[in-house]
């Protein structure tokens, strides 16, 4: 199955601040690929992929088998972000993810999430 290699700028961006998201999926299994999104997602309770979602920014969605293949953005972190700080003790994490999604010609959909954290910004 193909496999994206995502990376960030910083695994820990805060409120206010930017995350530069870039991913590369080699030329052969690039070809496979019908549609492709990546977003942010903040979540709020549950654990492992269960909670609820209260915030999504869009870095890509596309169709487009060059932009597939490679590329990056650079989005901004909300300046009312909850951060990863803000859990609270009745188990209501708040959880940062990159989500990875990806439609195949002939293959199961790839849904893949990778955890980030907001943290506060330093005064």
């Amino acid at each position: 199955n193909p496999r994206p290699r995502l990376s960030v700028s910083t695994t820990s961006p805060h409120p206010g601040g930017k995350l530069k998201v870039q991913w590369e999926i080699n030329a052969r299994s690039s070809e496979l690929f019908r549609n492709m999104s990546i977003s942010l997602k903040c979540m709020r309770g549950g654990n492992g992929s269960g909670g609820n979602i209260i915030d999504e920014l869009g870095i890509i969605d596309t169709s487009d088998s060059f932009r597939i293949a490679c590329g990056s953005r650079e989005i901004d972190i909300p300046e009312n972000a909850a951060t990863s700080a803000d859990s609270s003790r009745d188990g209501n994490e708040i959880r940062w993810l990159i989500s990875f999604k990806g439609a195949l010609a002939r293959r199961p959909r790839i849904s893949l999430d990778y955890r980030i954290r907001v943290v506060p910004r330093k005064r």
